[in-house]
């Protein structure tokens, strides 16, 4: 497993994908800081001063484009594995498939980790000088740093998940449309007329879970209820249930 991770962190950080995307995720929260800051500054002699932006309430601004970047690195770094035949060297190497699929999804993880605090930090880093840290250093802001870091993960997993079964280039696109049909059965479930089970669908599903986590970011209040535990657990049941399909799918897999 060593040897495999080890493998695995040196091809990723020596690809220049990696690195580009890393410059792209702190450009990119930068410029959404700036440009909301000079909206802010054009428009406060008539907006509500509660209603101006803080840190606190920007820090996820770019959670939401966290699946589209997962597609364009973490799952090119598992396609690449089989479209270089990469995979089956590690496998006359003596390397089971489970390790070979978890080995993956650690390196992944930790580029999607990478990218999250690379966004978080810079949107601090420039926003608290600019607009002030709000609510940013209270007890409900660590809960949903944290809760955010595991939908981070599970968003990984079923990244993996798709791209490992697919196995090609093409694998990245599905990783990513895979995230865009739960946004579409979101849509879908307000037409839904029992309020209960349209609050588990936007808890339960990742896309769903991100507009809690932006949104009780932002007013600075714990979600309702239970669903403070749940948040984090029905990440984890996406990262747990991704992986075993994920691992009993690719021992079955014929490998040409």
């Amino acid at each position: 497993m060593s040897n495999l991770l080890s493998e695995g962190f040196k091809r990723t950080f020596k690809t220049m994908r990696f690195w580009v995307v890393l410059f792209i995720t702190i450009g990119v929260s930068a410029f959404y800081v700036v440009m909301i800051y000079r909206m802010d500054k054009k428009h406060e002699t008539t907006a509500d001063i509660e209603n101006m932006a803080s840190a606190s309430s920007l820090i996820f601004l770019f959670l939401g484009l966290q699946a589209l970047f997962m597609a364009i690195v973490p799952a090119m770094i598992v396609i690449r594995d089989f479209t270089q035949n990469t995979v089956r060297n590690k496998i006359i190497c003596g390397h089971s498939r489970t390790k070979i699929y978890i080995a993956n999804l650690i390196t992944t993880s930790v580029v999607s980790m990478i990218y999250h605090i690379a966004s978080m930090a810079t949107i601090v880093a420039i926003a608290v000088p600019l607009v002030g840290e709000g609510d940013l250093y209270t007890k409900c802001s660590l809960y949903y740093i944290c809760t955010s870091c595991a939908l981070v993960l599970s968003f990984n997993a079923i990244t993996v998940f798709m791209s490992m079964m697919v196995r090609k280039t093409s694998g990245a696109i599905f990783a990513y449309l895979i995230h865009e049909v739960a946004g579409i059965v979101l849509a879908l479930a307000d037409l839904i007329k029992d309020e209960a089970t349209k609050r588990f669908l936007y808890e339960f599903l990742p896309t769903g879970q991100l507009s809690v986590i932006q949104e009780g970011m932002m007013e600075n209040t714990f979600p309702p209820d239970n669903t403070a535990i749940f948040l984090p657990l029905y990440s984890l049941v996406f990262i747990v249930l991704s992986t075993v399909v994920g691992i009993s799918f690719f021992k079955k897999a014929d490998l040409k």
